[in-house]
């Protein structure tokens, strides 16, 4: 089952990674480097689940 996942993180090598394996998983997937970027990106996209880091 594919779901629509949001990653938010300031590193974009991490973007990248996790993105691409949740891709080839089948997910469907948002990244926002800051947390305003993360807001904005929920509004369209409505993400069942978010990654973040802290």
């Amino acid at each position: 089952m594919s779901r629509r996942i949001l990653i938010v993180d300031d590193e974009p090598l991490n973007l990248d990674l996790l993105s691409q394996e949740l891709a080839d998983l089948g997910h469907v997937t948002e990244n926002a480097a800051s947390g305003a970027d993360a807001l904005k990106k929920m509004r369209g996209f409505d993400p069942e689940l978010i990654f973040l880091d802290y």
